[in-house]
């Protein structure tokens, strides 16, 4: 956390802290409440504003690092209960969530930054992979006995016409097959 906002006065900058600037912009902070308006105004423009707490939730998100030789840093990443109440209610067969991590450098006393900025995708899986039903929709014997789901990859003969041509018994597999100059006597 790149300052100290502890406007609620409990000792620590946290999320509480921005919900007390809120409560006070919005006029909801009590009499009796601790408020340290000094605190509070996080950008120093001397108001205190929702932007105040918006910097203040910035920060708690954005922890700030000091390298000063190779490291591995491991991230990790939580889906809020509200954001899966929604994918469980409307995507069931999962769904990818994407984000981005990023790796901003710091700018030494002249204002230069010390190296590149640097974004990296995350994609990853909420659900169960092996639920989709996109893969296997049928098993061997359920397509011997035709009981089964007609599959997504196959040779089924959906999504296309047919054209018999005269003096075969079979209908080719696409109206372009092969070079024939004779006219279709029946389609499906």
């Amino acid at each position: 956390m790149p300052f100290d906002a502890d406007v609620n006065g409990d000792g620590v900058t946290d999320a509480a802290d921005a919900q007390t600037i809120l409560d006070y912009v919005s006029g909801k902070l009590g009499e009796e409440e601790y408020f340290d308006d000094y605190s509070a105004d996080a950008d120093g423009d001397s108001e205190v504003t929702t932007y105040d707490a918006y910097l203040i939730l910035e920060a708690l998100v954005t922890p700030e690092i000091t390298i000063t030789e190779p490291t591995e840093i491991t991230v990790n990443i939580y889906l809020y209960d509200d954001y899966k109440e929604y994918f469980d209610d409307y995507y069931e067969g999962g769904a990818y969530i994407e984000g981005y991590t990023y790796l901003i450098p710091s700018s030494d006393e002249e204002g230069e930054l010390s190296d590149v900025e640097l974004s990296i995708p995350i994609i990853g899986y909420y659900g169960s992979w092996t639920d989709a039903s996109m893969f296997d929709r049928t098993s061997y014997l359920d397509s011997y006995y035709g009981t089964g789901k007609t599959p997504y990859f196959t040779e089924t003969k959906i999504n296309y016409f047919e054209i018999l041509y005269p003096g075969d018994d079979e209908p080719s597999a696409t109206p372009t097959s092969g070079t024939r100059n004779t006219t279709p006597t029946a389609t499906r």
